[in-house]
């Protein structure tokens, strides 16, 4: 397992397989508090790829497709497709687990009968890049097989952080010919309803009580799945569409400076401007217009 140092971006890996061969399964997660650089599209024809949005969003290049990710789903990147971020990678937390088609079928993964193991292939191989529902244990899983690996090592340590592997595959399977339950199905519809109300009235900064009353959940509920679907808070949300206007008048008037776009947009200074900048869009905004010109 390796893990990232710096403290607004934190990486570890975890890999299943037998020494001197492929790994059949790696798991990875990533934790950003602040955007990073685009993920530039790679193509592996031997892997199916899932991907775990636990927090926040992220939009994905899949081959040619575009699919914006949130808290809570997962993304199918079957075998052959090329994947990558669109922009920036932004704030939230994620997790993968790739999966080595020929490695699984010559050395098997622990926990999965061969028939099992084939259907679960024919399932995610054939289905085409998308999004779903992420089961409800997820989190739960991927948190408890780092958790038993930095603990201490073992026979038994070993087996949970395989079974917690195994798990997700199974799930991620499952999910791929299970239709979403009507209630988790009708809170995503309420929250995405309020993001685009917010969206069409960025100069609002409603309060969190009256988006949750817009959404019909209580404000607790409201919270618990605002943040899941955003990785934010409703506040830090308004924020961000500042940020995104902001941008976009950046790369549209050259003439203006970077401190009057920042004042002109309710920011109390050029220095928290670009820092409140750089944490949404991975840049700096001199930078970003220089980009947006080249």
């Amino acid at each position: 397992m390796d893990s990232g140092s710096p403290a607004e971006f934190q990486r570890q890996i975890l890999t299943l397989g037998l020494p001197g061969h492929d790994p059949i399964l790696v798991l990875g997660r990533e934790s950003r508090s602040c955007a990073a650089p685009p993920l530039h599209q790679r193509k592996d024809a031997g892997t199916i790829l899932l991907v775990f949005q636990l927090l926040g969003r992220q939009r994905y290049l899949v081959g040619d497709q575009s699919l914006c990710l949130n808290g809570g789903e997962t993304l199918y990147v079957p075998a052959g497709y090329s994947f990558g971020t669109e922009g920036a990678a932004e704030r939230g937390k994620v997790a993968w687990l790739r999966l080595n088609i020929e490695a699984a079928r010559e050395q098997n993964i622990p926990g999965i009968s061969g028939d099992g193991l084939n259907e679960i292939l024919e399932l995610l191989a054939g289905a085409l890049p998308g999004t779903a529902r992420s089961a409800s244990d997820v989190s739960h899983l991927i948190d408890t097989a780092f958790a038993r690996w930095s603990s201490q090592d073992g026979a038994l340590i070993r087996e949970t952080i395989i079974n917690r592997m195994a798990a997700l595959l199974i799930g991620a399977a499952a999910r791929v010919a299970m239709p979403p339950k009507m209630e988790e199905r009708d809170n995503d519809h309420r929250i995405r309803k309020v993001l685009c109300w917010m969206e069409e009235h960025p100069d609002l900064d409603a309060p969190a009580e009256h988006l949750a009353g817009m959404a019909g959940l209580s404000p607790s509920r409201f919270h618990v799945h605002f943040k899941r679907l955003t990785g934010s808070s409703p506040k830090d949300y308004w924020v961000r569409l500042r940020v995104e206007r902001a941008a976009k008048r950046l790369r549209e008037i050259s003439g203006a400076t970077v401190t009057e776009v920042a004042h002109e947009f309710g920011f109390s200074s050029s220095q928290y401007f670009a820092t409140v900048f750089r944490r949404y869009l991975g840049v700096s905004p001199q930078e970003y217009r220089s980009k947006a010109a080249a």
